[in-house]
């Protein structure tokens, strides 16, 4: 007869954060995210002269406006 003997278990638990501070991570992670994808990009003049942009277009320049 055979038996078969069972791996001795551990109680290992994947390391975790408690809801609050896992909160806080991802909120700072999207604040950051948010605030950095509103920066106008230096890049922007270089794009203006490649597509033909007209002067003072940058997109910070004037609200956007409806016409109809």
């Amino acid at each position: 007869m055979t038996t078969m003997l069972e791996a001795p278990t551990t109680d290992r638990r994947p390391f975790r954060l408690r809801h609050g501070a896992g909160f806080w991570v991802i909120a700072a992670a999207f604040l950051a995210v948010m605030a950095f994808s509103t920066i106008p990009t230096p890049l922007y003049a270089l794009y203006q002269a490649r597509d033909g942009f007209p002067p003072g277009s940058s997109p910070s320049s004037s609200p956007p406006t409806r016409s109809g």
